[in-house]
This record gives structure tokens, C-alpha cells and sequence, in this order.
């Protein structure tokens, strides 16, 4: 029912492989969504958790890890450097993508508002995503 879930799904695709496939048309497909979402909470965790993991494979991984291989050096450090733009360019795509999970739901709000709902709502589990990735 949301747009940007036809993202998610395929970058799921890069690093869960068939199991992508498998929750995508056993959970994730809009046609297995009416409109009261009667999911078991095992599914709709698993694809919150899926959308944010998309984010933050863009931000690190599709993103960031080219651009500090070919450019940065922090402090004489490239391990620094993968550190500080990765987890950057993940917490910026991951809070992208959370707005235009909010946004279509809540254009009242207006843009501002659902930026500062997206950040609200996805900081910590972002951060807790990429302390994981990085430890």
C-alpha cells in the first residue's frame, strides 16, 4: 500500500535472497494487505524491520562504501572513515525512507512534519541497526 515499499522489497533482495521472495509474497505483496492490516505481528515486524535494513543497506553499503573507498580519508584512517559516512548516508536514507512511509498517511501534516514524525520514529532503531553493522 505504500510506494516505497516497491524499493524495499528488491534491495531485501540483495542480502535475505529467496527469503525476500518468500516474505514478500507471503507478507509483503499489496494484495496480501486489506485494508485493517489482519497480519500476525511476526509479519508486520518483519517488514518494519525489512523497510529500515533497506535504508540502511543503500546508505552503507550501495552508497557509502563506494564513495569512502574512492574518496575519503579521515585521520589517516579508512576504517574511520567507512564508520562516519556510512552511518551518515544510512541514517539520511533511513529517515527517506520513513518519510514516504509517513507522508502519504499523514499529508496534513504537511512535508516539515512528517520529516520531524520520520526522525522521531526511526532514530533509534536506526542507530541500533548500525551499531550492530559496525560491531
Amino acid at each position: 500500500m505504500m510506494e516505497i515499499m516497491d524499493v524495499v522489497w528488491p534491495i531485501n533482495g540483495w542480502f535475505l535472497g529467496p527469503l525476500a521472495l518468500w516474505t514478500y509474497f507471503r507478507w509483503g505483496s499489496n494484495k496480501n494487505i486489506d485494508i485493517q492490516d489482519n497480519r500476525h505481528q511476526t509479519a508486520k515486524v518483519f517488514v518494519s524491520t525489512s523497510h529500515c535494513s533497506a535504508g540502511c543497506t543503500v546508505g552503507d553499503n550501495a552508497v557509502g562504501v563506494p564513495f569512502v573507498v574512492w574518496t575519503v580519508t579521515i585521520a589517516g584512517s579508512t576504517l574511520s572513515a567507512h564508520l562516519i559516512v556510512e552511518f551518515i548516508l544510512a541514517y539520511i536514507v533511513g529517515i527517506i525512507f520513513k518519510f514516504y512511509t509517513i507522508y502519504p498517511m499523514n499529508e496534513a501534516q504537511g512535508r516539515m512534519g512528517s520529516i520531524k514524525a520520520a526522525i522521531k520514529s526511526d532514530s533509534i532503531s536506526l542507530i541500533a541497526f548500525e551499531v550492530g553493522m559496525f560491531g
